[in-house]
């Protein structure tokens, strides 16, 4: 186990559907696609945060998720159509957090969710 891992979620194993991505304190929480917001609030376990409604070049449906920010930091609100690099929100720890970050992942249409690191990280 890394120590960002330990450090961000202790040293008990447990389900980890995302990624973290830690930034300076103050960070921004930036939007990777253009799209339409579907929820910009609380959710048990993930606190403030923001679900984007994507369609892809081949139509098909997927969401970006953003979670843990920052106490009164969200800047969009559900239903707004939100662009590229837009900012949503700072990073934060609220939810089930022990460090300030942002938890991204990337979810099918049916809500199942996928590894995001390919969609952010390459290796060229």
């Amino acid at each position: 186990m890394d120590i960002e891992h330990i450090l961000l979620h202790g040293e008990r194993g447990s389900f980890h559907s995302g990624i973290d991505l830690v930034g300076d304190v103050g960070s921004h929480a930036l939007c990777v696609k253009e799209g339409q917001v579907t929820w910009a609030g609380w959710q048990n376990g993930y606190g403030n945060c923001v679900e984007v409604k994507h369609i892809d070049e081949n139509g098909e449906t997927f969401y970006t998720f953003y979670a843990h920010m920052r106490n009164d930091s969200i800047v969009v609100s559900q239903g707004q159509q939100v662009s590229e690099g837009q900012i949503l929100g700072t990073q934060g720890s609220t939810g089930n957090s022990t460090g300030d970050h942002v938890h991204f992942e990337i979810r099918k249409a049916d809500k199942s969710k996928i590894d995001p690191a390919p969609y952010l990280f390459s290796e060229t």
